[in-house]
């Protein structure tokens, strides 16, 4: 009898487990991001975004969510065309004096982004985003919202 209900408890819980890696084992976990993973991200998002490459063929994204102008930069190059990390980037141009003291009691209490003064004096924002150890296109898409959502809490706080 003890045999059995152990046995059923095991053949419950792999049941179980099997039903819930299910639901995540369809998502194609990604170790480095290229122009084609960019693209299907931003185009599940329905984002239009202008592409272009630097002088060693890296490509750089901006877009527009939420309001906020992102550029995405590729940067930790694995192979030809397929990129480690990826950097967020959101600055602005303005004429107001922004204080150290606002970028630092906003960086104290954000989570997501790093603000700093840019060498222009001009407020900056950005996210890191490593993917040496696999993520998913969802990853990605909520990477996206999550700095938009922090560059917009930024520019709120500076009164931008």
């Amino acid at each position: 009898m003890r045999a059995r209900t152990v046995l059923s408890i095991l053949l419950f819980a792999l049941v179980v487990s099997g039903f819930s890696m299910g639901t995540f084992a369809t998502d194609t976990i990604y170790y480095a991001a290229d122009a084609t993973l960019i693209h299907q991200v931003l185009s599940a998002m329905e984002l239009e975004y202008e592409v272009i490459s630097d002088n060693n063929d890296d490509p750089t994204w901006t877009f527009t969510h939420l309001g906020i102008l992102i550029t995405v930069i590729s940067y930790d190059k694995v192979s030809y065309g397929h990129y480690g990390s990826l950097l967020f980037y959101t600055g602005w141009t303005t004429d107001a004096a922004i204080s150290l003291a606002m970028i630092n009691e906003w960086n104290s209490t954000s989570r997501f982004g790093r603000a700093y003064i840019d060498n222009s004096g001009d407020p900056v924002i950005e996210l890191d985003l490593l993917l040496t150890g696999g993520v998913t296109e969802t990853t990605i898409q909520e990477y996206i919202t999550v700095f938009a959502q922090a560059a917009s809490s930024l520019g709120v706080a500076l009164g931008l």
